[in-house]
Order: C-alpha cells, then structure tokens, then sequence
C-alpha cells in the first residue's frame, strides 16, 4: 500500500445521521447510521497538534491576525442517474451553502461555490455510491484548488449506509474529499459535522473506551483535568461517553448512570454537531478556535492542493431591504450570467458580523426573511455564491412583527379543527391545517371587554367525533402590544389535552389598554406548548384579533413621527381614543425617562390626532416614554420610544503625526464624541487615515441621533521632503586599485544611508557628503541604487561615476568538489537520482504525474539571490546537480569578486555552462562552492592563477574553518571530504547555514513525497525518505559562517 492510500485509512471518518421516521400515524423511529472508519491514532492526532504549534509560534498561518474570514472554495460534485435525473439541484446546494456559512462565520470561515455550476456526473454506478469506488470516480472527478465535495444517492461502507465521511487535515490530495447522501445535504448537521472533520474537529466522545485509562477524558474541569490532553483535545466541551454501557438518553435528555474512571457522573452535551445524540446543532468556542487551527493545516505549502480557486466576477446591486406585514422583503438585481446562485446575509450592526440568511438559486434575486425580532435594525447585502463580492448594504427598521410558530412535521394530522370563543364572536369550524401548521385569521375580529371573561372551546376533530390526536393547548394575548408574546401574556396553558375537545376560560384583566391587538392559540402533540415561536414536532398554531374596548374612555397613543430627535425639535404623536372626554377635553403630550414613572409635560399644539410636541431645550438626553393625556386620563406609553439628543460639542482631533512623507499617513482621531463624525474631507468614523500631497487642514464634525455639532478646531498636516542625493567621481585605474567617489546628500534628514549598484550599503551616515572607495574587478559605472534616510525613507538619487579597470586576462577553473548526500563510498562516485527522474532544472520528468523543476540555475532565491542566465536542458548522464561557484578577494563573502552556476559531475569535477572569468593573474583567489541543500565550503588558501589556470580540489583537504565562531568544515569519508549534508533551510533569516530543527521539520513536512526537485531531499536520491532524516540526524547542530563572514 502506498503512502497516500495508507494515510487515506488513517483519517479517514465517516458521519453519522439520524434519520427521522413518522410511521403508523406518529410512532417515532430513529435509527443511527454511525462512522465505520475507526477514529484516528493519538500519533496522528499528536503530529497534527505539534504542526499547529509550530505554525502558530513562527506566525506562518495567515489567519493567525486575521480580521476578516478566509473564503474557502468548494467544487461539488453531483452523482445523477444515466439519464440526469434525481440528482442534488442548485437550490439545494445554495441551502447548504448557506447553513454552512452561518455555522463557520465565528471559525473565520466561509465557502464559496468554484465554478458557476457544479460537476454533474450521470452514473448509475457512481450514484448508489460504496467507498470502495472512491479511487475509480476522483480520478477524472477532481480539482486541486478548492474543497471537492461529492454529493450521491446512497452511501455505503461496508454492507453499512452512512450519511457522509471526511478526511482530517492531510497534505496528500486524498484528504481534499468529502462525500455526502444527497438526503442528509440539507439536515443542517450532516455536512457541518463533515466540514468539523476536514478542519481538524474529533469527535466529543474521542477515546472515551480506550483500553489505556489515562487517554479517558475526564469529567471534571477543575484540578487534575485532562481535557486538553485527551478526549477531543478542548475544555469546553464536555466529556461524552456515547457507547458506553448506562449511557442512556430519554429523548433529548441525558439519562445514564455511567461513571468515569474517577467515579464521577458524565454529562455530555446533547446539542453538539460533534456528538452522536442529534438533539441540535451547535459549536462552542473552543471548536470554532480548534477549526480555525485546522485552517493552517489546509493552508500548508507542501500540501498536493491548495484552496484558491478563483472566485467569479458576479457582483450583484441594487439591494433594496423593505420591511412589511410578512417580514423583510429583500431584492436585488442580477448582473452576471455566470452565477451559481446568490448568498444572502445579514447583521445587526453596519460593521457586522453578517450571518449567511439563505442560500437562492440562479436567477432568483428576492427573498422574504420572515426570521426577524421586533424594534430591530437589520443590515442586508448579498453575493453571488461563486464570489466574494458583495452587494452594497441595505437596512430595514423591523417594528411591530410577530414571529410565526415553527412545526417540524407540519400539517400532520395533530391540528386544531376547531376554536370557539363564546361572547366574543369567534365561532371559526373546521378549519383544516394552515401554511406550515400555521393559520393567520388575524381577519377574525372577537369582541372582548377589559375585566370581563370568556370560555372557549377547542377540539382536535370537527364537531369533537372522530380519530383524533391529543394535544395540549396554550393561549397569548399581546396586551403590550409590542410584536412579542412574553410570559406574562400567557393567559391559558392546558393541564390536560384535547381528547378531543378541551375548554377553558380567558379573562381580560381590567387595565389592558383599549384597541386592537392578536391573540395565539397554539397546540403542541402529548407536550406543552410553553413557547408561543419556538419550533416543536406535531401540532398547530392559529393567530386571531382581539379588539379590547372598555365603559371608561381610554387613549391610546399608537405611532411616533421620529423616534430620534434633537432637543427643541417637534415631533408628530398619533393616537385613537375610545368615549367622551367632554365638551372642554383637551390633549396633551407627556414625556416619562425610561425606567421613571414621573412623566412630564411638553409644549403641544392640535386638538386632535396626531398631536405636536416641542421638544423644550432644557431637557435632558436620554431615551423617553411617550403618552397623551386629556383631562386625567392618561394612554398607555407609545410602543415606540423617544431618543432625545442633545447638540452635542464639537469634537476634539489629535493626530499620529503633523507631518508626514509623501506617500505616507497620518491617522487622525477624533474625541469628546459619542456618534458619528464627519470629517471635512469625506469619510466618517472616529479615526481616518489621511494621505495628502500637499500640507492640507482637516477639520471634523459630531452627529449624535441626528444632531449636528459645529466644526472642530483645524488641525494641519504638513509634508515632509524625501532625501535626495547626487553621486560623482570615477577615472580610469589599474585592476586591484581604488578609485574614490563621493556622494552628496542636498535634502532630507540626518542619519541617511545609500546602497551603491554594486549593492553595497553605506549606513548611519551623520554627514551630508560621504566619500567612499571602490575597487571593481571590470570597468563599472556605479550609480545610486537606493537613498533613504530615517525620516521619510527612499529617496532619489542622481549622477553616476564610470571607473575604468583594464580588463584582466580570461582565467580557466578546474574545480573539484565531493557532497555528502550523493556520495557512494563503494563507488567513489556520486548518484545521479535527479538526473536519471528528469527532475534537474528543464528537464521532463520520466513520472508523467510529476511536476517539471522550472528551467535555469537554482540560485535566484535565499540567500544566494544570483540571478545569472546558466540554464541546461540537456544533461550529460554524469551530472549530479547545480552548484553555485565563487570567487573572493579574501576570505570575507564582501570581497566576492565572481559567482556563476555551474554543473557538478558524479566524480566530483565541475564543468561550466559559460566561460570563465575575466581575473588579474598575478593575483590568488580564495574559491568558494555553495549547494542549495548542503553547507558551503571555501579554499583553505588563496589560489593562484598559473598558466591561465585556476585549480583546487576540495576532496583533498578539509575547507577554510577560521570563521568566528569557528565553521564545522567538510565531512571525512574515508580518505576523502565531502560538503556537509542536510541544510534544507536556507530561506529563513539568520538560518541560511545552519543544520538544525527547521530543517527537520521542513523534512517532516515533505516526507513521503517523491519524484519532486525539493530542498529536504538531503541525497539527491528524488524523495524525501528515512534516508534522508538520517543524515540529518548525522549533521544536526553543524553550521558555517562561510556565506555570512
């Protein structure tokens, strides 16, 4: 078995579903379909927590600061019969896209559709999907680039159905799968849990029987907890014995008597999607954070995907929110024809977060969020499900909604067939199963007098005679009339049930304020039905209107012109009245603080509704009750309350800086303000980044409910000038001699600093002229590459200085060198793996499936940044590798005079792609030789040229040590030296040449791939082995100073 297929056995899990069944007329019958692939090994859940510590301690997960979410494609995959039939349609996958986004918005994830319609596949094979088919359908069947998710008719694993199965976070492309019945896709539990899985999630109930103790999760949270340690790795949930003997539930409630090894009682949560008990569909903190881990590990370089495909250009508009009767009618326009449906979210807060509402199909651009609470705020915008580009934002101010109830098996048959309310002319028979087990017949008006009662009658059948089934019965008056029917409005709850008629009496308390308001009846099967929204399994509920008038005139204050006001500002205020108030009434607006029952008088004018209150400007800010009284008799407060505000002071800015480079910002902030600024030049909010081109004043202002302030005190930001710099001087010299130039710093700030073409950086310069001596092999023009000072940074500079070097004699190199890794000490000779696999540089690889090195020498990154133009496509059979040759003045890397990449044969001699250098041959040369996963050796003395050549061999010798401190050298091999092996690392600062744990880990990422031109492959054998570890192991600790000093 190969590597992939090994690691596929290993984390592998399949979920498990509940599927619910109404059987003979609501017998309930649930069956588990549980995960047939064991749960993975405590190695493997070890190595992955180890990753996720070293990636989180060297800060390589770019969602570690993250503030935004990471938008993770999914490709689907649709299993349809021969003829295209029966297969999951976009409205289904734009649903469960939907509910996986509400669910993963707190993990800092959320998903997109890759491609604009999904991968349909008519296979009668394929739809009645077994595991052992995984290999034959992915084949031609999967992309590299997002999450592939396979959506099929039937699931089985062995002879077993299952609802799905994920892979834990791996790097081999195989993990990059998850699979789904196209039945349990929408659930709102089965692809959660799957997608738990993928980012990293165990299961709550992990090693709960384990027949080592010390890896069972404990009860307990307090001290000796091993809850980070064990089970499924996080505190916050707790320890689950699922599968345990006397772990028994009794419905949704936890009933079992099982113990932990410590002897103290399990209780497990019932509601989290990671559990198997199917009472709900939660996460809690601790999973989100763990998920967002496992994020990292999906995002991970050496993993065989990567998650970017590229999302669509589908940008809808024209989002319009519109609150009515029904709830919040979104719209929006559809500009694309590319789109595989749309995302609807929405917040209550114009920052966010936005919660994934629903999920529409192609070409349907409106939706009725009927979810909605009273007196709130929503914010809306949406995207297409295959982008991340969202529409602008809208909002809908939501006031009086009353919330529909909720039935899991709607118009069963549990329904309310009848409902009489004697003396108040509600007589409404036979009235069937509403909407959803829902019936609005707020059109039913009943008659009711405040302190009087009334009986009703209802019944589970027409006429009370026929098969019924029991249910329990409850009734809310909103007598508040504020959209919700709180607890207190409860004015009957059953103690028996309709078997088949049940009566009562309701009575009206004697202060319920006049005029219309709703009433709900609600059944609920064999339960009571203690909550007038929330969702329950069998039953009915029915919405009536009650008109409550009294003997005694009453007012009633119904509507506000504004609920946000400035002081001495007027507002309209409705209301109804019932009875007369005499001939002299008048009316009069009264406001009351919230919290106080001390109302007072305002200035009011009119006679009739609606009335006009000034608001005085003495009075104090803060939120209002709002009534009308008339001759002692005062109207309940307006359902709407009054924000007052005051004018408030203008704000007071500060800023980061007074001046700023150009290019650069300054951040400036505004205080002393508790709403909204404004500033002068556009932007709003209490900081702004400001980046002028000029000196440029800013002043700001402070809205607070709709008030505006005056303008602050100006406050200017100035600019500050870039260093500039000239560069002269230069002449004609002798090879070796040096010539002087001097460069001249006309503005900017002390200290300053330049880098001459030659890359030479001249640092901290505390003068504005600087002379500085070169001594260029070749004659050289020298300019300046950058300038900068520690005010404003780069710079421009100017002029240059043209040394003139007569040109030195062409100087051949006969070079001989062994490395460690290849080297065969039975043969005397290196291998030639690379070679052989067509994985050098230009070469075709011989394994079709792999992927070709790019053409050209491989030293143009870190920290070697040559960027010469030595390229080979054609290889003699003898070579080994690339290595990287260089030529020194003296033994420091500042004195480089030449570099150039060239060809390491099996034997150890190096041939060269161009010719050789241009040197002065009365001088002597140290001789370098550096190889990318290899540390780098120098000649132990200077060379000298002789007749034209320049010869030194590195196997003969050990290398130039006397670094500070002291390099390793060369490895003996026998009678030969070698270039030390195992220095994989070469990117990182200060740990260019150095053989230590990063090393190792770069190999522990990699091991087991193959057929790859990679770094941790430390014997240039084509994969990444034990073999190469073990020259690791050799070499850990070794380094040179060789590239540094």
């Amino acid at each position: 078995m190969n590597k992939f297929k090994k690691e596929c056995t290993r984390v592998r899990t399949f979920v498990c579903c509940l599927c619910f069944m109404l059987a003979t007329m609501l017998n309930t019958k649930a069956q588990e379909h549980l995960c047939g692939i064991p749960e993975p090994t405590d190695a493997e859940v070890e190595a992955r927590e180890l990753m996720i510590k070293a990636l989180k301690k060297n800060k390589r997960g770019a969602r570690l600061s993250a503030t935004e979410p990471a938008y993770i494609p999914v490709r689907f995959h649709v299993l349809q019969r021969n003829n295209g039939a029966d297969g999951a349609t976009l409205t289904e996958l734009n649903q469960a896209l939907a509910r996986a986004n509400s669910k993963y918005l707190e993990s800092g994830i959320q998903f997109y559709m890759a491609g604009s319609t999904p991968n349909y596949i008519p296979s009668d094979t394929y739809y009645d999907f077994d595991f052992t088919e995984e290999t034959a359908l992915t084949a031609s069947h999967y992309v590299s680039s997002a999450i592939n998710l396979y959506v099929v008719g039937t699931l089985t694993y062995y002879s077993s159905s299952v609802a799905g199965y994920a892979y834990y976070p791996a790097t081999s492309a195989v993990s990059n799968r998850i699979f789904m019945r196209r039945d349990a896709l929408l659930d709102g539990r089965t692809l959660i849990h799957e997608l738990g899985h993928y980012f990293n999630l165990l299961h709550t109930f992990h090693n709960n029987s384990s027949s080592n103790l010390a890896l069972r999760e404990l009860v307990t949270r307090a001290a000796g907890a091993n809850c980070t340690i064990t089970g499924d790795l996080l505190c916050d949930t707790p320890a689950d014995p699922y599968g345990l003997g006397n772990s028994n539930t009794q419905g949704c409630t936890y009933t079992g008597t099982v113990t932990d090894v410590n002897g103290q009682l399990f209780t497990p949560s019932l509601t989290n999607i990671m559990s198997y008990y199917f009472c709900g569909n939660d996460f809690t903190a601790g999973q989100h954070g763990r998920m967002a881990d496992g994020l990292l590990l999906r995002q991970l370089p050496a993993n065989q995907y990567v998650l970017n495909y590229a999302s669509a250009n589908a940008l809808p508009s024209n989002l319009v929110a519109t609150y009515g009767g029904q709830g919040v009618q979104v719209t929006f326009t559809d500009n694309s024809s590319d789109e595989s449906g749309f995302q609807i979210e929405r917040a209550t807060a114009p920052g966010g977060p936005y919660l994934a509402l629903a999920g529409l199909a192609p070409n349907v651009t409106s939706y009725l969020d009927n979810a909605i609470v009273t007196n709130t705020l929503y914010y809306y915008r949406v995207r297409a499900s295959n982008s991340i580009q969202y529409s602008a934002v809208d909002t809908a101010n939501v006031q009086q909604f009353y919330c529909q109830p909720l039935y899991g098996s709607p118009c069963s048959p549990v329904v309310i067939a009848d409902f009489i309310m004697s003396g108040a002319g509600i007589n409404n028979l036979n009235t069937g199963c509403g909407v959803a087990s829902y019936s609005n017949f707020t059109n039913i008006t009943g008659q009711v007098v405040a302190g009087q009662s009334y009986s009703f009658t209802a019944r589970a059948v027409p006429g009370g005679v026929g098969t019924y089934f029991p249910q329990q019965l409850s009734i809310w008056i909103d007598f508040n009339k504020d959209g919700i029917f709180e607890t207190n409005e409860r004015v009957f709850q059953s103690s028996s049930a309709m078997a088949p008629t049940l009566t009562g009496t309701i009575t009206i308390p004697a202060g319920a304020q006049a005029g219309s308001t709703r009433m709900r009846v609600r059944s609920a099967y064999n339960v009571a039905a203690n909550d007038p929204c929330s969702s329950l399994t069998f039953g009915e509920a029915e919405d009536y209107t009650l008109n409550i008038t009294s003997s005694s005139p009453t007012i009633q204050t119904t509507t506000l012109s504004a609920t946000n006001i400035c002081r001495g500002d007027a507002l309209q205020v409705a209301f109804t009245h019932t009875g007369s108030f005499g001939a002299n009434s008048t009316f009069a607006v009264e406001l009351a603080p919230v919290g106080s029952s001390t109302y007072v008088a305002v200035p009011t004018s009119g006679t009739a509704s609606p009335l006009t209150a000034t608001i005085p400007a003495g009075t104090a800010a803060g939120t209002y009750k709002v009534r009308v009284v008339a001759n002692g008799v005062a109207s309940p407060e307006s359902t709407q309350q009054l924000v007052v505000n005051a004018v408030p002071g203008a704000p007071t800015l500060a800023a980061s800086t007074l001046s700023v480079c150009p290019g650069e910002a300054a951040i400036l902030t505004a205080s002393q303000c508790s709403g909204l600024v404004s500033w002068s030049h556009g932007p709003t909010g209490s900081s702004v980044e400001v980046s002028p081109s000029t000196a440029t004043t800013y002043t700001a202002t402070c809205t607070v409910g709709g008030c505006v302030s005056g303008a602050s005190a100006a406050i200017t930001i100035g600019i500050k000038p870039l260093v500039q710099a000239t560069l002269s001087g230069g002449g004609t010299f002798a090879l070796g001699d040096s010539a002087t130039l001097t460069v001249l710093c006309t503005t900017g700030a002390l200290p300053w600093q330049f880098t001459l073409s030659d890359n030479t950086l001249y640092a901290n310069l505390m003068s504005p002229s600087v002379q500085v001596k070169v001594a260029p092999p070749t004659t050289t023009t020298y300019t300046l590459l950058a300038v900068q000072d520690a005010a404003c940074g780069l710079g421009t500079g100017g002029g240059s200085a043209q040394v003139e070097v007569l040109a030195p004699s062409a100087v051949a190199l006969q070079l001989r060198v062994f490395l460690e890794g290849p080297y065969r000490s039975n043969t005397g000779l290196m291998i030639t793996g690379l070679n052989q696999r067509g994985l050098l540089p230009g070469q075709t690889p011989v394994n079709i499936h792999a992927t070709p090195t790019p053409p050209g020498q491989p030293y143009g990154g870190s920290p070697w940044s040559y960027f010469g133009p030595e390229t080979q496509s054609t290889y003699a059979t003898t070579v080994v590798d690339w290595v990287l040759v260089s030529l020194r003045a003296t033994t420091s890397v500042q004195s480089t005079l030449y570099r150039t990449a060239a060809l390491l044969h099996n034997n150890g001699w190096i041939t060269f792609v161009g010719s050789g250098p241009a040197l002065d041959p009365q001088q002597s040369y140290y001789v370098v030789v550096e190889h990318r996963n290899h540390l780098g050796v120098l000649s132990h003395q200077a060379v000298p040229v002789q007749n034209g050549t320049l010869t030194y061999d590195f196997t003969a010798q050990d290398t130039y040590t006397a670094t500070t401190p002291v390099s390793m050298g060369q490895k003996q091999i026998g009678s030969i030296f070698a270039m030390l092996a195992g220095d994989g690392d070469k990117s990182l600062p200060n740990q260019n040449f150095d053989i230590n744990v990063r090393d190792h880990n770069l190999w522990f990422g990699a091991n087991g791939i193959f057929d790859v031109y990679f770094g941790v492959d430390f014997n240039l054998d084509a994969q990444v082995s034990a073999s190469d570890k073990a020259v690791w192991n050799t070499n850990n600790g070794r380094f040179s100073l060789i590239g540094r000093q």
